[in-house]
């Protein structure tokens, strides 16, 4: 019995099939749109929210870029190291230009090495009580690498200030990873740091090499509190100006707090889209009696049978509008790189919830097409 049932009901969806297979189409081709526009609009709300607590967090609005006369003996750390001393409590250097480090850990595989001083670590709560003992230096690895390192782990690797150039091995110990981690690299923008490992380096230890070689200037970053004060002590420096990060960060449209609540409404817009194409179809079926009736005689219709079918054909378009809207996503955010959250969750429960509703609320009234078909 419940096999005639069954055969019935997929009989009355590929009828539905026939009638209607250019509006389902199109409802399905938009649909899937609609979960990639959800998928996106949530991502920016989340990344821009998260970005905008992380810079509050740190008051970004202390951090300067100073730009200093390079060092006629080439030696950056003396230079950082005298500024230290005389700046005490005024304020701390969080970190200065240099040319990245790499690491050739698999083949044609470049890693990227960001050093974090120890006042950077703190500003960002990173490294807590960490400091360099027997088991090397405390690493961070990013998401994309935990296939290749394990937490607690230690691991010797070769880096170098070119990528075909190692030239030392250092020891680091796996002290967790980036997940949703955003800290400044490069001293004016709020990055992850995908495809790098973060190595806690609080006295300088590892090898530096400024981005300066072929410049006459370095920049250094600091965490200020007593402005007018630290200008005094820089003028006993070859400095060139001071600038305010903030200034930079926001000048960059993803950190505008107008964006924030703009792609809220981006979201809720999409969903109501969702909602009047899911009722626009259901209308659609409602008033296009002449061959709806027809396939409802053919299958001997009654009440519970109808919302059976209607039932099955809205969770065969839920599913695959949402399967293929994902997959889509998430393949675009691989191949370019992109911010990507965990959005699938909360996006198909939406979607199912709009589609739970809207059938029932809209099967309510439809006891006269019961009716017409007998």
């Amino acid at each position: 019995m419940g096999r005639d049932v069954m055969g019935k009901i997929i009989h009355f969806i590929y009828l539905i099939y026939k009638n209607f297979k250019r509006p389902l189409y199109y409802c399905t081709a938009v649909s899937i749109a609609l979960v990639v526009y959800l998928n996106f609009c949530l991502t920016q709300y989340k990344n821009l929210d998260h970005r905008l607590k992380v810079l509050e967090e740190v008051n970004y609005s202390n951090i300067y870029k100073v730009t200093f006369v390079k060092p006629k003996d080439n030696d950056y750390v003396k230079s950082i190291k005298e500024l230290n001393s005389k700046l005490k409590e005024n304020a701390v250097i969080l970190d200065f230009t240099r040319n990245p480090l790499y690491t050739t850990i698999k083949k044609d595989h470049i890693v990227v090495i960001q050093t974090v001083s120890g006042e950077k670590a703190s500003l960002f709560h990173i490294f807590e009580n960490r400091h360099i003992n027997d088991n090397g230096y405390s690493a961070i690895i990013s998401n994309d690498l935990k296939s290749d390192f394990k937490f607690g782990q230690n691991y010797t690797i070769p880096i170098g200030i070119y990528v075909n150039a190692a030239d030392q091995k250092v020891k680091i110990n796996i002290y967790g990873y980036s997940n949703d981690l955003l800290i400044f690299s490069g001293g004016d923008s709020l990055e992850a740091p995908d495809n790098q490992i973060l190595i806690y380096d609080p006295d300088n230890t590892l090898p530096v090499h400024t981005t300066s070689f072929f410049e006459p200037t370095f920049d250094v970053f600091l965490y200020i509190e007593n402005y007018n004060e630290v200008l005094n002590i820089l003028s006993q420096f070859d400095f060139i100006n001071i600038q305010k990060i903030k200034d930079n960060v926001d000048s960059f449209s993803d950190f505008k707090l107008t964006l924030l609540p703009s792609y809220f409404r981006f979201l809720i817009l999409g969903i109501v889209i969702y909602i009047l194409l899911y009722v626009n179809l259901y209308i659609l079926f409602y008033f296009k009696k002449k061959n709806y009736i027809k396939t409802f005689s053919i299958c001997n219709l009654n009440r519970k049978f109808y919302i059976k079918c209607i039932g099955t054909a809205n969770v065969i378009q839920l599913f695959v509008s949402f399967i293929v809207g994902q997959t889509i996503w998430i393949l675009y955010c691989k191949f370019s790189q992109t911010f990507y959250t965990r959005n699938g969750l909360y996006i198909f429960i939406t979607l199912f919830m709009i589609h739970f509703c809207a059938f029932i609320i809209l099967n309510r009234g439809y006891s006269y097409i019961v009716r017409a078909s007998h």
